[in-house]
């Protein structure tokens, strides 16, 4: 959703989670997160989930009795699946988590046969992160209850798709699965106990998020279009090879990249068109920092996943003015919800994309001789504030500064 930043941070940023709802007082870390899973994913893990059950109550002639004493079944998942992969890395994704850790995802069932102790649960002995989402809507029953330190009782249903985190400990947080009235219930957990280097989130972590998804294409102008192709076409034989170190290589022993200065006048007539295109997408008044030439990417050039400057690359758009490629070269980048997409462009058409906040690249090699894009950056007026705020996050060792580009 848009962010109003007419009041800028005087104090310390927290970390953000884009379309989530906060739940509780100002000191409760609990969310709630609608459409984390589409329907066919949470199909797919219910299926896993039965399965795991069918073969868990085979080899354990006492499974059953031991699960009504736990009053849920705990179902292992196959960690080699690659949809347990997608959505831990997805949940990964979507809380910044900075290490990289085995799949640990765990299954649950609840059915009217599985009698939920009334006694409330301490998240852990060791405060940390909890994630759980909810795989199906429930006939009746098996809501979740939480009740926290500042605000008391809440109570979630269960909603196909939606996440539910916290953060917390057993003095600040308890939370009770309720019994399964009708029906059954599925949910799959991940959590992350102590407050360690684990938890320490990436820089871009604290970035508000300005759109729903992080990123949108459109259609260039025709008429600028028009006008920056001609250039190109015109001058693309004085390109000079680009140096961006490490993050930009080629499988080829060609130079990655080469680099066509634009000149003022079309540069200016860039803002005056695409300006307020991208201030109506942002929802935010905006400041062009930043309009880069041309850069054509060579056969085998690949660009690996990163995010913007923080100081100056807030909000950026992609253009492709021309290419000539044996297969197609997407652009890889992350949503708000930590969803992996690929994205293709086509000559004479553009992206808007939050650069700092987004995790995007091109890792995969160019096949093909030639992707020519331009590129604009731009901050919200007012983001200096900002900008000393994160900085302060890295000094405090808060945050961890991802690698930029």
């Amino acid at each position: 959703m848009p962010v109003e930043l007419d009041e800028s941070p005087e104090g310390d940023l927290i970390c953000q989670f884009p379309n989530a709802k906060k739940l509780g007082g100002d000191k409760d870390e609990l969310y709630v997160l609608e459409g984390f899973l589409d329907a066919d994913e949470c199909e797919l893990l219910i299926k896993k989930i039965r399965g795991g059950r069918i073969k868990q109550q085979k080899s354990n002639a006492e499974y059953q009795a031991d699960s009504n004493n736990l009053g849920l079944e705990i179902v292992p998942l196959n960690q080699s699946d690659s949809i347990s992969k997608v959505v831990d890395d997805r949940i990964k994704e979507y809380m910044g988590v900075t290490v990289s850790e085995p799949v640990n995802i765990v299954g649950h069932y609840l059915a009217p046969e599985l009698h939920q102790n009334e006694t409330l649960n301490g998240t852990n002995d060791t405060a940390g992160w909890f994630y759980t989402v909810h795989l199906n809507n429930v006939e009746e029953g098996g809501a979740t209850k939480f009740v926290t330190a500042s605000t008391g009782e809440i109570v979630i249903s269960a909603k196909a798709g939606q996440a539910v985190f916290w953060r917390g400990s057993s003095d600040d947080i308890q939370y009770q699965e309720q019994s399964v009235t009708t029906g059954e219930k599925f949910i799959i957990s991940k959590q992350w106990p102590g407050f360690s280097d684990k938890f320490k989130p990436h820089l871009h972590k604290y970035i508000p998020a300005f759109t729903e998804i992080g990123f949108e294409k459109f259609q260039v102008p025709s008429e600028i279009y028009q006008k920056i192709k001609a250039f190109y076409q015109s001058n693309k034989h004085l390109e000079i090879d680009e140096k961006l170190g490490k993050r930009l290589t080629s499988i080829k022993k060609n130079h990655p990249s080469s680099y066509l200065e634009l000149p003022d006048v079309l540069r200016q007539e860039m803002i005056d068109t695409l300006a307020p295109m991208f201030e109506q997408w942002s929802g935010q008044k905006l400041l062009i920092t930043s309009i880069y030439g041309v850069r054509s990417y060579k056969k085998g050039a690949n660009l690996s996943m990163h995010v913007d400057r923080y100081r100056t690359h807030i909000i950026s758009a992609i253009i492709n003015v021309d290419q000539a490629v044996t297969k197609k070269w997407p652009l890889h980048a992350y949503d708000h919800f930590g969803r992996l997409h690929r994205i293709y462009l086509k000559p004479g058409e553009m992206i808007f994309y939050e650069s700092a906040r987004v995790p995007h690249g091109r890792p995969t090699p160019l096949n093909g001789k030639n992707f020519a894009n331009l590129f604009i950056h731009a901050q919200p007026v007012g983001w200096q504030l900002y900008e000393k705020a994160l900085t302060k996050l890295i000094l405090n060792k808060t945050a961890v500064e991802q690698v930029v580009f």
